[in-house]
Parts: structure tokens; sequence; C-alpha cells
């Protein structure tokens, strides 16, 4: 097998750039595939009591008032949008692991970490905002 897919021990480098047919990924070439790295479960999972769901909500721009208004912003500037979210159920650890993926009407795509005098303590909830 000499697709992209294929581990690096197993790709021949000369062999690829000569051969074209080689290039093409047919169906029974992605079946070879999974077949040889099939999906495996941890050999043991954390106890139930410790899986907790955490989630945010975006309070601005808000979905009913950015469809009336233009959000203006610096283009290839991706801290130039106005956030405000709250997440729940985090703690302090977590936070070190929060990305804001926007995706613009272009589809490009932008990932940024939020500051750390960003995050504000709520009680319950921790509150963000990148104005």
């Amino acid at each position: 097998c000499e697709s992209v897919f294929c581990s690096p021990r197993s790709f021949r480098v000369g062999a690829a750039l000569t051969d074209e047919k080689s290039k093409i990924i047919t169906p029974a070439t992605v079946a070879h595939l999974l077949d040889k790295s099939i999906p495996q479960l941890p050999p043991k999972l954390p106890p139930v009591s410790s899986i907790h769901l955490k989630f945010a909500r975006i309070t601005s721009p808000n979905k009913d008032t950015a469809v009336e208004q233009v959000l203006r912003f610096f283009a290839n500037l991706p801290h130039g949008i106005p956030l405000e979210f709250q997440l729940y159920n985090m703690r302090e650890e977590d936070l070190e692991a929060v990305r804001i993926k926007t995706i613009h009407p272009d589809g490009k795509a932008d990932v940024m970490k939020p500051r750390v005098e960003e995050f504000k303590s709520e009680g319950k909830c921790f509150s963000v905002s990148t104005q």
C-alpha cells in the first residue's frame, strides 16, 4: 500500500513518485487500512462519578441581534471579534485547555486561546469576555 494513509515504514518514496496508480485511493484500500487500525476502547474506563459534562453558553454576540446587526472587525485579527460566554462545570486547571474557534463567512477558521485575565469566576461558572 503506497497511499498517504500508510504508516511511514511501509511507504516507499521512489515507487510512489513514479507510479501514478498508487496515488488513487480505492474503497478496497480504505477498507484494508481500516482493518489494520481498528479503533480500540481503553483497557479501563474511568468511574462514572469522575465524568462531568462541561459546556459553554454564548451571551454575546446574541444570535438574534447578530442577524440584525453587522459584526465589524479587522481582517486577519481573530481577537477583533468581541465575545462573551460562560463556562459551566469547569475547574481552574481545565481553563488552560479552553480554545475559541471562529469560522468566518469566507470559510476561514481561527482558533485562539483567551488570556488568563479574561476569565472571571462567578461561583458556579466562569465568565469570559474578550472585549
